[in-house]
């Protein structure tokens, strides 16, 4: 089933999206993470296309969808959704969302409740409380205060030669060649990438409250999932965010995935979201 390349208006500014499925089956928006594009998607979307109306974005400021004048936060990506929710006239919506858009679909939802039939949220980078959390804020604050020549000191963690090594640890794949060319993917896009969008988008995931889900009047289920080798997440996170969550949750990890399932075990990840999908709770 083919993908068809899309675009609408926002705020004065032209947005990509992809789209596969009949327009006439559930829609499932899918909204990828931090310096998320559509592509990063793709792999998982091959089996939902066959039953979903799938709708999958190029972030703002990210792949081909420009960056805008406003700063890029978790409440302007929300937005965003808002207006293609509206430029599309979609009703009730499935969320899938990973890792940075978690807390996009949790804002979104906040915004739009009535529109929203279920969340299933991957590797949601919930820290709140944890010593890594606490010195990447830090760290990040500190940032704010230098130079902009300065402020990649601050986030060294994210250097393209020191990700690269990382990946090695992050990084859950079986085969070491397919590890090894998602590497030089990241390798060759993250020079591409724009500093300024990543800081923003950066801060503001770290200011973001993951417990407005209780807030929200309206009543879904949200679907949990983790990689059981996520390095990223520890699992006591994952059980103090379900603990505090109000809404009817599920919650499963993979066990051969990390933090980044919809690559890393993109089959397996499918079959749990199709499973829900189809069910009433």
């Amino acid at each position: 089933m083919r993908i068809t390349k899309k675009s609408f208006r926002f705020e004065n500014e032209t947005y990509y999206y992809w789209i596969s499925g009949k327009r006439t089956s559930p829609p499932l928006l899918m909204i990828p993470g931090l310096t998320g594009t559509h592509g990063n998607l793709l792999e998982i979307s091959y089996p939902l296309r066959k039953d979903n109306y799938l709708i999958m974005p190029d972030l703002p400021g990210w792949g081909l969808s420009p960056r805008p004048q406003e700063a890029l936060t978790i409440e302007y990506y929300a937005r965003f959704f808002q207006a293609l929710r509206n430029y599309l006239e979609l009703d009730k919506l499935n969320i899938f969302s990973h890792c940075m858009g978690t807390a996009v679909a949790i804002e979104f939802a906040r915004m739009n409740p009535e529109s929203v039939k279920r969340l299933i949220m991957v590797s949601t980078p919930y820290e709140e409380g944890s010593w890594g959390y606490s010195i990447l804020k830090l760290l990040s604050k500190w940032g704010e205060k230098v130079p902009r020549p300065l402020r990649p000191l601050f986030y060294i963690w994210r250097n393209k030669y020191i990700n690269f090594v990382t990946g090695f640890y992050i990084l859950k794949f079986r085969s070491l060649r397919k590890k090894m060319r998602m590497l030089i993917d990241i390798f060759k896009e993250q020079s591409k990438l724009d500093n300024q969008s990543f800081v923003e988008s950066w801060l503001s995931l770290l200011d973001f409250n993951y417990l407005k889900l209780n807030k929200i009047n309206v009543s879904f289920p949200i679907h949990l999932i983790f990689g059981a080798q996520d390095v990223l997440i520890p699992k006591s996170q994952v059980i103090k965010l379900r603990k505090h969550i109000f809404h009817t949750t599920t919650l499963d990890f993979i066990s051969e995935a990390g933090h980044l399932p919809p690559i890393e075990t993109p089959g397996i990840l499918a079959s749990l979201v199709t499973k829900y999908l189809k069910s009433d709770t």
